[in-house]
């Protein structure tokens, strides 16, 4: 996890010292030329990424009824496969769980945790649910 992170990092500075936006995001796929973005209403899931091994290119695919915070979820986690170079087929678990852990950390970054957790009480059910999951991983991880 720590490698994962690292490699991201150094892609995107601001990573787990803000939190990062969909500017960011797009922004990050378009300068880096980690993926085209294609969003769709065809999708039978929220997102996924495929990297085409005949033309090199990567494809980030993101259902286009998506709002708020499952976008930007599912939008980062589909980042972070183009970022650490994941293959389109046979993306493993451990693969899975680095970049969920990495979408995580870019909406609530270190920085934000200890204010989140005094708000945490006022918070949806889906981002309660979201930050959860984060302190888990700050707690494991450290990150």
């Amino acid at each position: 996890m720590h490698l994962a992170y690292q490699k991201v990092k150094a892609l995107i500075p601001a990573l787990n010292e803000r939190a990062l936006t969909e500017k960011d995001f797009w922004f990050t796929t378009w300068h880096y030329e980690l993926a085209e973005v294609i969003e769709s209403l065809d999708l039978n899931r929220n997102g996924y990424f495929v990297h085409d091994k005949d033309t090199g290119l990567n494809y980030i695919f993101l259902k286009k009824t998506l709002h708020t915070i499952l976008w930007l979820e599912t939008a980062n986690h589909e980042l972070m496969h183009a970022a650490l170079h994941h293959p389109e087929e046979n993306i493993h678990a451990k693969q899975q769980k680095e970049a969920e852990a990495l979408a995580l950390i870019a909406m609530f970054p270190r920085t934000q945790l200890d204010d989140l957790a005094l708000d945490s009480h006022s918070m949806e059910p889906r981002i309660y649910e979201l930050f959860v999951k984060r302190m888990e991983i700050f707690k494991t991880f450290g990150l």
